[in-house]
Parts: structure tokens; C-alpha cells; sequence
């Protein structure tokens, strides 16, 4: 939530890292205060301290991507992981259980980072891009992770622009998140060629979540959700 009195200059910094990062391309100070709505002597500003600490880095031509600062911060948040004594096992464990793929994901401003994948062959010494990240409205595990979040900035991410997988907008996203809030978990349909049905449940940071999807029946979500619960409790044991 929101602060009362929020530091709005680490706001717009963390944000333009955030959206640099999305970028296949380095990008210029102009567009990204298009991009993100701010005045561009202070998108500079911004910038230039950014590119003092290492978070980003800028070109000849003035454009910028991301930089050393933070890919230290992000392998430093990786480790994190890496440190849970049993999470190989319990992740192991539960894909040795279910016939699905089982993935750990992240969230974070609308997305969905997964750092953990059976199906992909991935491990968290690996690395995740643009084909690791998904939209928060587009995956069970992803609704788990978003009715988590406060009402207020769920809101702030998807106001004013379509939200994937809901034709109804807000007023449909906010009903269905309420559902998984209530229940602890989040069960999407298939709704789209192409599509597999997913089920998530989030850990006790309310950030992070495992999720299943594949050919999953509505008979036997029942069995899953036992599975995910049990999962979900001993790595709670070493959540920090």
C-alpha cells in the first residue's frame, strides 16, 4: 500500500528501470517520459542518476539499457532462492506428484516472472527474458499473485487500458480476484486457441506463487490444490 507520504522520485526511478528492462532495444529519455507520463527534464535527471549508480547505462547516441547495478541486484535476488534448504526437494516433489507442468513465478507491476520451470528444463541458476515473463491476467498463478496485492495498485496497473483476458475490464478482473482471494487460489480456464488451463496458489509473501497447467480438469482440481497446499506449506518453513 501506498505510503502516505511516498518518496515519488524512487517511484519514477524504479519505474524507469522497470520499463528499460522490458525493452528489446536501449531507449531514448524522450520516449520513455512518453512512455511513462513524466516531465522529461525530470526523466533525465532520473536517468542520469540511474546511470551514476550502474542501474542503467548510456549509449553514444544517448539512448539507454539496463546496466550492471541491476543485474547484481537481480542474480543477489536470485540467490535468495537458491538458499531455501528445501526447495529443490518440495518443488521435485510436487512435480514428481501431478502429470502437469509446475512452475515458481514472481510478480511484479502487472507481470510474471518465472524463475523455476519442470517443463522448461530451467533452475535458478538460469536466466529469464522476455519469453519468461507473462501477463499477471493470463495464468492461474498469476490472479493468485494479483488478489494479493492491494485493491488500490492492481488498479493503478491496469487503469485505463485493456486487461488480457477480460473483456469485462476492471469490473470483471476485480470480481474474479476477489473469488481467488477468498479461496486462496486462482484457477483460470482455457479460454483461447492455444490455451492451457492453470491453476496457482501464492506463498506466504503474497509475491511469489507456484502454479500447474496443462490439461487440467475441473474434477481434479480438487487433488491438485492438495498438492499445491502441501507444497506451499514446507516452503513456507523457509520463506523469509
Amino acid at each position: 500500500m501506498l505510503p502516505a507520504q511516498p518518496n515519488l522520485g524512487l517511484l519514477d526511478g524504479i519505474r524507469c528501470i522497470e520499463r528499460i528492462s522490458l525493452a528489446r532495444e536501449p531507449i531514448g529519455a524522450r520516449a520513455l517520459s512518453r512512455e511513462l507520463r513524466l516531465e522529461p527534464t525530470r526523466t533525465h535527471r532520473l536517468l542520469k542518476t540511474l546511470a551514476h549508480l550502474g542501474m542503467v547505462v548510456q549509449q553514444p547516441d544517448r539512448r539507454y539499457y539496463l546496466g550492471p547495478g541491476a543485474h547484481v541486484l537481480s542474480a543477489r535476488g536470485l540467490e535468495r532462492w537458491r538458499r531455501g534448504g528445501n526447495l529443490d526437494a518440495v518443488f521435485g516433489e510436487l512435480q514428481a506428484s501431478v502429470s502437469h507442468r509446475v512452475s515458481l513465478g514472481v510478480y511484479w507491476e502487472g507481470a510474471i516472472s518465472i524463475i523455476h520451470d519442470s517443463e522448461g528444463g530451467m533452475d535458478m541458476a538460469g536466466s529469464y527474458g522476455p519469453s519468461r515473463l507473462t501477463g499477471a491476467t493470463e495464468s492461474g498463478l498469476g490472479l493468485a499473485l494479483l488478489a494479493e496485492q492491494p485493491e488500490g495498485e492492481v488498479e493503478r496497473v491496469y487503469w485505463d487500458r485493456p486487461i488480457p483476458g477480460f473483456a469485462g475490464g476492471w469490473t470483471a478482473l476485480r470480481a474474479s480476484l476477489w473469488e481467488a482471494k477468498s479461496q486462496g487460489f486462482a484457477y483460470r480456464r482455457a479460454e483461447r486457441a492455444g490455451e492451457r488451463p492453470s491453476l496457482g496458489m501464492p506463498l506466504k509473501d503474497g509475491m511469489s506463487g507456484l502454479g500447474l497447467s496443462g490439461a487440467i480438469g475441473e474434477k481434479e482440481v480438487g487433488d491438485l490444490l492438495f498438492q499445491l497446499r502441501r507444497a506451499v506449506e514446507l516452503l513456507a518453513r523457509d520463506q523469509l
